[in-house]
C-alpha cells in the first residue's frame, strides 16, 4: 500500500511541475546529510547525486536551530530509501546540485516535514513552486508554535516572514495546499497532493 501512496504522490507532483524538460522520478538511498536542506543520494543505478530540496532555506549560520535541523533531517532520512521528483532547471547548462522533492516510503514529503518542525523555512527567492501554498501554511503553523528556528530569539532576523503566496506564472505554483490528502492515524499526510 505504501508503494501505491508513493507512486501517486510522485505522479501528482510531476503532473503540475513544469520546466523546460519534464520532471522525472528517481529512486535512491540517502548516504549523507550535507546540510539541513541538501542530501547526497545513491541512486538505484549506482550513481550518486547531490540533491537540494525544492523551496527550502536552511537556518542561517549561527542560528540556534542549525544543528538541530541537521540532526532532525539525518534522523528522518539517513540510510533510508526515497523517491526523488526531480524538477530540471529552466534554461540550459549543467548544475552540480539537483533540485527535487524527496518522498519517503509511505508518501511523506521530506520538505514539508522540515518546515513543520521549523528545521527549514520557505525559500521564495527561487520563484513559485508546486508546494508553495502547503509549505507556507506549515511555516505559519511552526511560527505560531515557536518550533525550530521560530523558537530562537533571533528567528525574526534569521528567517524571512511567511508571505501569502501570489500567482504562479511559471507553472510551478497553484495547488490547493492539500498535500495531506490521505492522512494516517496520527493526522500526518501520507498521500499525494491534489492537482491544481
Amino acid at each position: 500500500m505504501a508503494g501505491i501512496a508513493i507512486a501517486l504522490a510522485v505522479f501528482a507532483l510531476s503532473q503540475v511541475a513544469s520546466s523546460t524538460a519534464p520532471p522525472f522520478t528517481q529512486r535512491g538511498t540517502v548516504t549523507t546529510v550535507v546540510d539541513p536542506v541538501t542530501l547526497d543520494v545513491r541512486l538505484t543505478d549506482g550513481r550518486s547525486e547531490r540533491v537540494q530540496l525544492i523551496g527550502l532555506q536552511p537556518p542561517t549560520a549561527g542560528s540556534c536551530a542549525l544543528t538541530q535541523a541537521a540532526t532532525d533531517l539525518s534522523g528522518l532520512v539517513s540510510g533510508k530509501p526515497l523517491w526523488l521528483l526531480v524538477v530540471p532547471p529552466k534554461g540550459t547548462g549543467k548544475h552540480a546540485v539537483v533540485s527535487a522533492y524527496a518522498i519517503l516510503p509511505g508518501g511523506a514529503d521530506v520538505g514539508l516535514e522540515l518546515v513543520e518542525r521549523g528545521d527549514a523555512t520557505v525559500r521564495h527567492a527561487g520563484g513559485p513552486f508546486k508546494q508553495l501554498v502547503t509549505y507556507t501554511r506549515a511555516q505559519k503553523s511552526a511560527q505560531a508554535g515557536k518550533v525550530g528556528v521560530w523558537g530562537c530569539s533571533s528567528a525574526a532576523a534569521s528567517a524571512p516572514p511567511a508571505p501569502t503566496p501570489r500567482g504562479h506564472e511559471d507553472g510551478h505554483g497553484g495547488g490547493n495546499g492539500n498535500s495531506n490528502a490521505n492522512p494516517d492515524a496520527n493526522g500526518k499526510g501520507n498521500g499525494p497532493p491534489e492537482k491544481s
